[in-house]
This record gives structure tokens, sequence and C-alpha cells, in this order.
């Protein structure tokens, strides 16, 4: 069986290399030499040595365009050099046992093995050496070397992945989606005897996560306080604890919830949670989204939606309705993209410019400016008060409005007897024009315009137009 092309393909995976420095024993002076493999260097500081037993070079062959065959090198050896910091101190030197080739079918195998391919006998193993690294994207990398095949070397590009493995205390985040599968491995043994326990009394068990159910009729109910008892001791026994507060015995004649279901006839959503859910969707369907909530989300529409959906999961009949009236909500006020989150460098950009930051992050408000001091206001109005009396004493005759010229008649005379002079400033008055000079003035202007008939009124006009004017500017 012969193959027209073959493609191969190498990857480096950092996170099955592990780390181990081996520093050969010295051996007494009269014992024998060992018998084995040499003793391998001692490993530096930022080196690592490939671990065969985790490791391998698998590769692709695609056959007659049709199916695609998957092989691997079971034996891969080398060093890995990486400061864990910067890219660029990446390097590897990779070597390959052609011989442990295998594609799970021995004729192919042979025949890879031949000269028509590998030829193994003059050419057995493969290797790679790496010249630079790049990176290209969050956690993934480029690694560029000779790759030396079938005694042929060439330059190839290899695409890495950086993993980042937690060399601290493990935790399992809550909520995660294995807990379940993990939860059900742990405890295996603590179901059997619970089960067992169960039975012995007469009692159905059920656990869901870390909830432990037991549930009877009849005359098992007079055996509650056994089975509490023997619960306690199987449960601390397997080295887990019970929970005094969350021991509830419920009775037919109360409700009964599980897992936040009830469960007294039928498996049903509880009643005063429904409706709560059907007022808030009253509440959004009327007067909008803004200002509800439904439980600890902030999203009312997000939160309507995902407890219909779970009111249908639970009771298919009364849920359908109400996760129609979500829904139509949900197309109604359409989710609004939130801001991307500013990066690490923008941040300081901005902050640096002392401007803010852009982003969702918390800024502090404005402060207001502050109330005005009572005792200082009361001055400030008292100082007003004293300016606006002195400039009316300083002031002499009636007040009149501003830029409005005194008539052209003179000042008229008060009913009452004349004012004493107040004392103010020493600039002196300027005259007034008498009355009876601007009379006359009028009266020439219109025997004027009477005894020239052709050009009389023309004189008169421009007599009395420079008069006035100049009584303006006085």
């Amino acid at each position: 069986m012969t193959f027209k092309t073959l493609s191969f393909t190498t990857a480096l995976v950092l996170a099955s290399a592990v780390a181990y420095a081996q520093a050969p024993a010295p051996a007494p002076a009269a014992a024998p030499a060992p018998q084995g493999p040499p003793p391998q260097p001692a490993l530096g500081p930022n080196q690592w040595r490939i671990d065969t037993a985790h490791s391998t070079a698998a590769f692709t062959v695609t056959h007659l365009m049709v199916s695609t065959v998957h092989g691997a090198f079971g034996k891969v050896s080398g060093l890995i050099t990486y400061d864990g910091k910067d890219i660029s101190t990446l390097s590897a030197d990779v070597t390959i046992d052609a011989t442990s080739i295998s594609t799970n079918n021995e004729r192919r195998d042979a025949d890879l093995r031949s000269a028509n391919f590998f030829d193994v006998a003059n050419n057995p193993t493969l290797t790679f050496k790496s010249k630079k690294a790049t990176a290209a994207g969050a956690g993934k990398f480029k690694l560029v070397g000779d790759l030396t095949m079938h005694g042929v070397t060439k330059e190839v590009t290899l695409d890495g992945e950086r993993h980042f493995i937690a060399d601290g205390p493990r935790l399992l985040p809550q909520g995660a989606p294995t807990s379940p599968a993990i939860t059900n491995l742990i405890c295996r043994r603590l179901d059997r005897r619970l089960i067992g326990l169960a039975r012995t009394l007469g009692f159905a068990y059920s656990r869901y996560a870390d909830d432990l159910t037991f549930s009877a009729s009849g005359e098992a109910v007079k055996k509650i306080g056994t089975l509490l008892k023997a619960v306690h001791g199987i449960v601390e026994a397997e080295g887990f604890k019970v929970h005094p507060d969350k021991t509830r015995v419920m009775r037919r004649s109360t409700r009964q919830e599980v897992t936040g279901l009830t469960v007294n006839e039928a498996v049903a959503v509880p009643r005063d949670l429904l409706r709560r859910y059907r007022a808030v969707l009253q509440q959004v369907e009327r007067h909008g989204p803004d200002g509800k909530h439904f439980g600890p989300g902030k999203d009312v529409i997000r939160s309507l939606l995902g407890f219909g959906h779970f009111a249908m999961m639970v009771d298919p009949e009364s849920g359908a309705p109400l996760l129609q009236r979500a829904q139509r909500l949900a197309a109604q006020y359409p989710p609004t993209r939130s801001a991307r989150a500013p990066t690490r460098a923008a941040f300081r950009k901005a902050a640096s410019a002392g401007q803010t930051p852009p982003g969702r992050q918390w800024n502090p408000a404005e402060r207001p400016p502050p109330p005005p001091d009572p005792v200082l206001v009361a001055l400030a109005r008292q100082e007003e008060k004293k300016r606006a009396a002195q400039a009316r004493t300083a002031t002499p005759g009636m007040s009149r409005p501003p830029n409005v010229p005194p008539s052209p008649w003179g000042a008229p005379r008060a009913a009452g007897p004349r004012a004493a002079p107040t004392a103010g400033p020493a600039t002196a008055p300027k005259k007034r024009q008498p009355w009876y000079v601007t009379a006359m003035v009028i009266l020439l202007a219109v025997i004027l315009t009477l005894a020239l008939r052709p050009g009389g009124a023309v004189i008169a006009g421009a007599m009395l137009f420079a008069y006035f004017r100049w009584w303006w500017k006085r």
C-alpha cells in the first residue's frame, strides 16, 4: 500500500513537558559500570526535558482526497528552554524516533518505515531545532526552525500555544459545569450506603449536588428519627458533615420544597414566585423595564426570559404562556451593547494626561461648590446697601433714568420748600439753558417758515436741528 503524498505536521505542547533535572549519582569505586542508557546531562535554570511518556508528535495524511489517516511518533525527546516571561527566549531541540511511527495498521506502518517514505534504516531520527520564536496573539506563538526528515533539512514554522497552569491551591469555581460530574464521583460510595439505608427503612433517596432528599409515606414516616441519626453517621464516616441549619422535616400538610421546587403532589414552581413573576411581567409590559428588577440580575429582561425558560422546563403547560410574554418583551427591548472594557495602556495614557479614563470603571462624581457662608452673605448685602445709599446722596436733584437728558425747559419746581443742600463731592452742576432761549429759537423758526415761502421751511429746520444738537451735546 503506497501513498502519493504525505503531509507532516508536528506540534510542540509546552504543557506536556515535565521539568526534571537528573544528576548522575557517583558510583562506588569497586562497583561495576551500570548497564543501560548513559546518564543525561544536568538541566539549566530555564530548561525542561520533554517527558517521553507524556509527549507525542502527531501527523495526518489525506488518503485519495476522501479520508484522513491519523498517526503519531511515540518516542519524542529533547530540551526546551523558556524563562516563562519573554516568548523570544523560547527554543526547542527535539528528536523524534522514526521507528516509533504508528497509524494503527501494521502493513501501512511497515510501508512508512521502508525506503518508500522515511527509510528508517538510513534515517532513524527526525530532528527539529528552533531558530526564533515570535508572539502571535493572546497565548499563541510561532516557532521557526529547521526540520530534518529523510536526510533533507527545510525551514518550517510551527504554531504553538501557551498553557498557563496554576501552581497554588486548586479551587473549583461555584457553578462550574464540571461540578455535577465531580460530585457524583466523590459521592459514589456515599450514595450506595444511603440507598441501602433508605431501602431498609422504607424511604426513597435522591441527591442533587449536595442536597440529600428522603421521602416516605405510611409506617415509614415513624422512623424519621432513626433515619436522621443514621444519615449523620454515614455522612460523617464518608468525610462530610450535615448542615444543621439546612436539615428540614416537611410534612404533607406543609409546602414540601426541594431545590426550589414544590413536590407535594407534582413538581411545580412555587406559587408565590410565580405571582411575583407575573407582577413584574405586567409592570414591564405597561411601563417598560426602567427601574424594574427580578432576581439578582441587573437586566430585568434577561432575568424574565431565563425564568420563563425555567418555568417552561418544569411545567410546559403553565410555563409556555409566560415564556411567550417574556419573549415578546425581549424582542421589544433588545439588549444594549455595553462599552468595551478599556485596555491597560489606554487607561494609563488617559490617567497620565489628566483625563478621565475611558470605559465602565467607577469615576468619582464632581463635588458641588460649597454653600456660601450666611455671615458673609449678610455682610455683602449690607455693603451693597451702603454703596447704594452713598450713590443716591451724591447725585443732586431728582433721580432720572440713565441716558435721558434733562428737559430743555428746565427743572420743575417743587411744591414745598427747597431741600437743604447735602454734602457731596465738590463738583458744581452745569447751568441749564433758560426756557425763554429755546422759545425764541422756535419762534424765529416759525417766522422764517412763513416769511420765506420757497425755502423758509428748510432754513428753519436746519436751524432747529443745529440748536437741539448743540443742546444735547451740552
